[in-house]
């Protein structure tokens, strides 16, 4: 058996851009995309009678959640070209980040050594692509209280 430490690279974006984030991943040579539907849900208000009365609506939108596993020396260079590919950088389209992560078993074929390349963009630095100083962080609270 086999232990690989790797990152794995989780993209939650718009259903309608998962083709520019594959053809990306293909581009770079990635070998193995993984994909999984589902949804956001956001609250959005609207307005009632006479503009006195907001009632809150549920909205769904279709989304995808995309992993890829990479060499943890290119994790910054593959979520910037995936951030650049879907323009993840603008309000509501979507959200990319990073994990440490083992991966066990026989054998590994997840990307192409000859074509994934280190090379961090240039415009990486300007837009302050920069990690979190936290993981992840998740919550459900009951409505109005938020």
């Amino acid at each position: 058996m086999m232990r690989l430490d790797i990152s794995r690279i989780t993209c939650v974006a718009d259903s309608r851009l998962t083709p520019r984030i594959e053809a990306e991943a293909d581009r770079m040579g990635l070998l193995e995309t993984y994909s999984e539907r589902g949804k956001q849900t956001a609250h959005k208000s609207r307005p009632g009678f006479l503009f006195f009365r907001r009632r809150p609506a549920l909205i769904d939108a279709p989304t995808h959640f995309i992993r890829l596993y990479v060499p943890r020396r290119h994790e910054r260079a593959v979520m910037a070209r995936l951030a650049a590919a879907a323009d993840l950088f603008l309000p509501g389209r979507g959200s990319l980040f990073a994990e440490d992560v083992t991966l066990v078993g026989d054998s590994f074929n997840l990307w192409n050594d000859k074509q994934l390349s280190a090379d961090v963009p240039a415009w990486v630095d300007d837009a302050r692509l920069t990690p979190a100083p936290y993981e992840l962080i998740f919550c459900i609270v009951p409505r109005g209280h938020g």
